[in-house]
């Protein structure tokens, strides 16, 4: 019976506190039941360590300066320490967020929306996709390019006070020296239980450059294990003698660190998008010879990364190739035409074809990079998320609740999306449910969309007044 007053209490508690927020836009992860979790790990740790850059990559002559021996220097322990890092939302000042907050496994680690939540507001820029990022371009982090190297880039969403926001480093050590976790996981990574921020960088880079995807369609034509359709071949030609200038894969000509930034102002004309962005001049905030430009990303599992450019302003990979096509004016840096490369309707549908073939859908599950905070046993239990959401008041004019059986703390994701399809609302949690206040929203029918990672399910919402 205690037990029954205590949930009770706990319950009213949350509403009295949601019904006197001034956060009328959302609150999410409060109307949460139950407690903290450790990560599940493997007695063995996974392989990190015996990841090689494929053949295919090295001897294509085309593609040359890649260093072939990127990887040779990993850490299986290290690496599964940035995996419990890189996941864990005790490292933020309001432990509600993480690394994967915005950078989600099954989207390539990048975010849906154009740009991401952060503490306070909105991030600035798009959150781009972490896959491959060790290996492809590795010598300038950041859209703006502002940094040449990994373990820099990282250092600075951890210190952001709207992103992960760590004010206070020795509180945030602290914090993770009274875990059950955290000391033995720097003991085997680094053979000493103490914490340092540098260990942390360090760890994360381990992590983040193990994340390759050499198991996609071209990969696999490319090891002749599987061969491309018509449409695929054309679209590969056509990538070949028009976006290869830009889109290559490996370091060809930007190949030492020692020499970022020179390198990058060097060749300054591949980071050319020819937008226009008053709001935004790029690696101009850096270098004014620079301004308007922007890194060029790999465009390997392309298909997942949506938003696409560094404000996310192109929904579809069909409108980056209509801009590339059509929508450039007078060509200032020389390497697209002016007025664009005038592709037609087939052009577009067979470029958009082959890179469709740069998916690697395997990386999306991989367990290797996986959330080590949600790992389960079975899944019936998996299933039993989804199958026991609900959705009420539903109607709704206030405090709706989202609910669910979520016993093995996996990470749950709900959008809230209009009936156009645009994303509304976005929350993200490991406990057993969501509460938001739609009070503020129009009038009508919006969808639910509720996922965790092994699927979705639909929920539809009537919000009215």
């Amino acid at each position: 019976m205690r037990k029954i007053y205590l949930v009770l209490s706990l319950f009213c508690c949350a509403i009295l506190f949601l019904s006197n927020s001034s956060d009328s836009k959302f609150v999410s992860n409060l109307f949460l039941l139950g407690g903290e979790s450790d990560p599940v790990l493997p007695e063995e740790a996974y392989d990190y360590a015996g990841i090689k850059l494929p053949e295919h990559l090295i001897t294509r002559p085309y593609y040359g300066g890649t260093d072939t021996t990127i990887f040779d220097n990993l850490s299986n322990d290290a690496a599964t320490l940035g995996r419990v890092l890189f996941y864990d939302e005790l490292l933020s000042a309001n432990e509600n967020l993480s690394c994967a907050t915005c950078h989600q496994q099954h989207l390539s680690f990048a975010d849906e929306s154009p740009f991401s939540e952060g503490v306070n507001e909105d991030t600035k820029r798009n959150s781009p996709q972490l896959n491959d990022l060790g290996w492809s371009n590795d010598v300038a982090f950041f859209w703006d390019m502002s940094h040449g190297k990994l373990e820099e880039m990282i250092a600075l969403p951890l210190e952001n006070p709207n992103e992960i926001g760590v004010t206070n480093l020795n509180t945030l050590l602290s914090k993770m020296e009274q875990t059950n976790y955290y000391p033995e996981l720097f003991e085997k990574a680094y053979s000493n239980s103490e914490i340092s921020l540098d260990k942390i960088q360090n760890a994360l880079g381990h992590f983040i450059r193990s994340m390759v995807t050499f198991d996609s369609k071209w990969d696999q034509f490319q090891r002749t294990e599987t061969s491309f359709t018509t449409e695929e071949s054309n679209g590969m030609l056509l990538f070949a003698s028009n976006c290869e200038n830009c889109h290559f894969e490996g370091r060809r000509g930007l190949t030492i660190q020692s020499e970022y930034p020179n390198n990058i102002e060097q060749n300054k004309e591949i980071f050319s998008n020819e937008m226009i962005d008053e709001n935004d001049i790029g690696a101009g905030s850096w270098s004014e010879e620079m301004k308007g430009l922007f890194k060029v990303p790999t465009l390997r599992n392309i298909e997942k990364t949506g938003p696409y450019m560094h404000d996310g302003r192109f929904e579809t990979l069909r409108e980056v190739i209509d801009h590339y096509s059509d929508d450039i004016g007078v060509s200032k840096w020389g390497i697209i035409p002016s007025g664009g490369y005038g592709f037609t309707e087939q052009e577009k549908d067979e470029l958009e074809a082959f890179m469709l073939t740069l998916t690697d859908e395997s990386f999306l599950t991989e367990v290797r990079w996986s959330d080590p905070f949600t790992q389960t046993v079975s899944n019936v239990e998996l299933d039993e998320v989804l199958l026991s959401a609900e959705v009420f008041p539903n109607p709704s004019n206030g405090l709706t609740y989202i609910n669910f059986e979520n016993i093995n703390q996996r990470q749950v994701m709900a959008y809230l999306m209009s009936m156009d399809g645009k994303i509304v609302r976005k929350l993200s949690t490991h406990k057993n449910g969501f509460v938001t206040d739609v009070s503020q929203l129009p009038v009508g029918m919006y969808m639910v969309k509720i996922m965790n990672g092994e699927g979705f399910i639909d929920k539809k919402l009537i919000v009215q007044k």
